[in-house]
């Protein structure tokens, strides 16, 4: 009797430990997608020689690179070359992945642009290029305790991508995944 009161208390910690494990892989495997999506686009924009507008929308935790012109914070516009891409909708990225959602450092950065010669720019909601070089993505998932980053800076268009112990600590970028 003592020895299946033991193996039921094992198996009830290791059902919780594992359902805490399987949410963290799939937050991580959720923001490598999102890296590469990024990284993908980036290099769209210098293969077709133009430039890429990816709209950021936390709300649904999506990026669309859809809109047909690019507009330069000269007023000048340019064709979209990733108009005709799908977007990327990160809360079906995943199975169970509905939970997941998006918040970023920069509350009015609306959109990332890449250049043909591979570099970034931060677009606000007014179509101003942002001057803080830098733009973090946070995916998150309730009752998840880390939180996966994505760093863009630019104008050199490096995607970084790390972890934060929690919605209150900073990222850490040690490494790449």
């Amino acid at each position: 009797m003592v020895t299946v009161a033991v193996v039921v208390i094992l198996s009830g910690l290791a059902i919780v430990n594992y359902s805490q494990r399987l949410s963290q892989e799939r937050l991580l495997a959720s923001a490598r997608i999102l890296h590469a999506w990024l990284d993908e686009h980036r290099r769209i924009a210098m293969q077709r020689g133009g430039a890429c507008r990816l709209t950021i929308d936390s709300t649904s935790a999506s990026l669309d690179p859809t809109g047909e012109n690019v507009i330069l914070p000269d007023g000048k516009t340019t064709p979209n070359v990733c108009a005709n891409r799908t977007p990327l909708l990160l809360k079906e990225t995943t199975e169970s992945g509905e939970k997941i959602e998006l918040k970023k450092n920069q509350s009015e950065a609306s959109a990332i642009i890449f250049s043909f010669r591979g570099f970034s720019q931060i677009a606000n909601a007014d179509n101003n290029w942002s001057t803080d070089p830098e733009l973090e993505l946070r995916l998150f998932m309730p009752k998840v305790e880390r939180e996966r980053c994505i760093k863009l800076i630019s104008p050199l268009g490096l995607i970084r991508d790390g972890y934060a112990a929690s919605d209150e600590s900073d990222c850490i970028y040690n490494s790449t995944y």
